[in-house]
């Protein structure tokens, strides 16, 4: 019990130590400000500092509000950036599914083994195919369709010298180096396959169909494996490296499709020329020698056919191929909105340690606008002069009327440093004040509970008390002098609770006024843009910000409102006197215990058994 009295005095005193503190940084404050006016009224220029003075309160006040709006705004920053570390957990977890992924690209790695194994076959079949047409078509055809097979080789090569030296550039890369190997591989086997899938599509109907079912299915499932790694991979990095690269390799599709057109135009010629020889050969007779011919026109006509259903084909592996990258584009634009919001982050952080020079600088820059402006209108002012041809005297006139003016300058500007100063103290003063508010709440809030916890431990030891009291009370003769003490303490500890009550309510009643005179100039800020005119869009963004700002700050003069309704509770006299009712309640008993126990003695004295009738009394009570 003593200990938490100690503990309590201590408390109050610091808190009251801190107070006589800031009561001394305030005269301290207010004696600089009286030493300024005192010095500004010195000066030739009185009505510009006390201007400046009122425009120096006006500042303190906007200074307190811009505080409260950075709190907030701090603490939304810091509601972002938990998000923000969320996403970095999140991005952790993609890291550790790409160990999974691992095994995946195993998998892709036999996927091209069965895809070479099948060019292989194709290329088996291809040459069969060759031998057949050249035991029964024409040379003509055949060496036709050779030079067509040869530009395509040609074609081919130049593709692959490409795509060798986009591996060779992407060697310097290792981060992409994996994923962009399996990309070639699955491309290069894919146009290999369509070349071969050509000639065999000569041949066959059915086998045409099996071979395109077979091509459709496997570009399906390529398509969803793409998929299914560009959701499990964390591909942000490699998108971001392959946005370069992707130029390059629009530069040679292009370069391929002109390749393509040109080779179709020479299709169209050979097809020009082909269709002149079936017109002659129609004119003709139909030897017997001549079959192969036809059976060559034939094939040339199954060609064309067969490149149609491809194209139609590469129509839909295009259309495909769009659908991946449109889903690329769509993570690649989710990630940057997340880098965006980091760098509002930054900017932000950047903007509050930054905002606190911004006034400092408008009045520089108005400051050096005038003085600008000053210059150009003596430079215009000299210039007529010399047009004119003024007089020497008039020249140095204005000469000395310009230094003149400089020194006034020299001057302002000191004072505008000086001021400069004192506004930087002012701000320091206000934001250790603010710091000082914030420890002297969290301590009144600690010796709230300081007191529920004393309070509620002098309730129970009042009940031990009364409890003992009735057994050893009776004989303890130092029980008084100690209780007497106790209700001197406890008169002390009221004395002590009630001047940290009214502390208290003068701190509420401080922030409520400075929450009224907030409110009072959001209003006045709004009355003057109604009395003026919302005009703008920016009119109206400061209207709904001060509408906001004032319903905020009424919510908090609500909240200090129900605090000091709660305070007024909890200081009722009831609690406060509870406890030296109970102690004269235990005097009471003590000196009517003492009164029975005289009488006790007088009638043991009297009584033949002493012994039992001490004990029968001591039991009894």
């Amino acid at each position: 019990m003593k200990d938490a009295k100690n503990l309590s005095l201590e408390d109050n005193e610091g808190w009251k130590k801190e107070l006589e503190l800031k009561n001394r940084r305030i005269a301290e404050l207010e004696d600089q400000l009286v030493a300024c006016r005192s010095a500004n009224n010195s000066d030739n220029e009185c009505t510009q500092s006390l201007k400046l003075m009122d425009e120096l309160k006006e500042e303190k006040e906007s200074w307190r509000k811009e505080m409260e709006v950075k709190n907030e705004r701090i603490s939304q920053l810091e509601d972002e950036i938990e998000s923000l570390k969320g996403l970095t957990k999140e991005s952790k977890r993609c890291k550790d599914n790409e160990t999974r992924v691992q095994d995946n690209d195993e998998t892709w790695k036999l996927e091209i083994e069965l895809k070479n194994r099948r060019i292989v076959e194709l290329e088996q079949e291809m040459e069969s195919l060759e031998n057949f047409l050249k035991e029964h078509a024409d040379t003509e055809s055949v060496r036709d369709l050779e030079i067509v097979i040869e530009r395509k080789s040609r074609r081919i090569e130049e593709l692959e010298d490409t795509v060798a030296e986009f591996e060779d550039f992407l060697k310097q890369n290792p981060d992409v180096k994996e994923l962009h190997d399996l990309r070639c591989q699955v491309t290069v086997g894919n146009r290999r396959i369509q070349e071969l899938e050509r000639w065999i599509q000569k041949n066959g109907e059915n086998r045409e169909s099996r071979i395109d079912q077979e091509r459709v299915i496997v570009l399906e499932e390529m398509v969803t494996q793409l998929e299914e790694y560009v959701k499990e991979h964390n591909v942000d990095v490699l998108k971001r490296k392959l946005q370069d690269r992707e130029c390059r390799i629009e530069q040679l599709q292009s370069r391929v499709g002109y390749l393509e057109k040109e080779l179709l135009r020479v299709e169209e010629s050979h097809r020009g020329k082909d269709e002149q020889k079936s017109g002659q050969e129609k004119g003709t007779t139909m030897n017997p020698d001549d079959f192969p011919c036809s059976q060559a026109i034939d094939a040339h006509l199954e060609l064309r056919e067969k490149e149609q259903k491809m194209k139609k084909m590469e129509h839909a592996i295009s259309e495909k191929d769009n659908k991946i990258q449109e889903y690329e584009q769509q993570i690649v634009e989710s990630k940057e909105e997340i880098s965006k919001l980091r760098k509002e982050v930054v900017t932000l952080k950047k903007e509050l340690s930054e905002y606190d020079d911004i006034g400092v600088l408008k009045e520089e820059i108005r400051v050096r606008d005038e003085r600008i402006q000053q210059l150009e209108d003596e430079v215009d002012s000299l210039e007529r002069a010399f047009s004119e041809r003024i007089d020497l005297e008039q020249i140095e006139e204005l000469v000395n009327v310009i230094k003149e003016k400089e020194d006034k300058e020299r001057q302002l500007s000191k004072d505008l440093t000086e001021k400069r100063n004192k506004i930087e103290e002012l701000n320091e003063a206000l934001r250790e004040s603010v710091v000082i508010i914030s420890e002297s709440e969290r301590k009144c809030k600690n010796e709230e509970k300081m007191r529920k916890e004393a309070l509620q431990r002098i309730n129970k030891l009042e009940q031990r008390i009364t409890s003992m009291q009735s057994a050893s009370a009776l004989k303890c003769i130092t029980c008084q002098p100690l209780l007497s003490k106790l209700q001197k303490y406890e008169k002390k500890l009221k004395r002590l609770t009630e001047e940290r009550i009214l502390q208290l309510e003068d701190l509420r009643q401080v922030k409520r006024e400075a929450l009224k005179a907030a409110v009072s100039e959001k209003d006045a800020h709004l009355a003057l843009l109604e009395l003026s005119g919302i005009k703008t869009a920016a009119q109206s963004e400061h209207a709904d910000q001060l509408k906001a700002d004032r319903k905020r700050l009424l919510e908090k003069l609500k909240k200090e409102d129900e605090k000091s309704i709660e305070l007024s509770v909890e200081s009722s006299p009831t609690d406060a006197e509870g406890t030296p009712q109970l102690l004269t309640k235990v005097l009471e008993t003590s000196d009517d215990d003492d009164e029975e126990t005289a009488n006790d003695r007088c009638s043991d004295s009297n009584s033949p058994r002493p012994a039992t009738t001490n004990g029968e009394s001591c039991a009894d009570s």
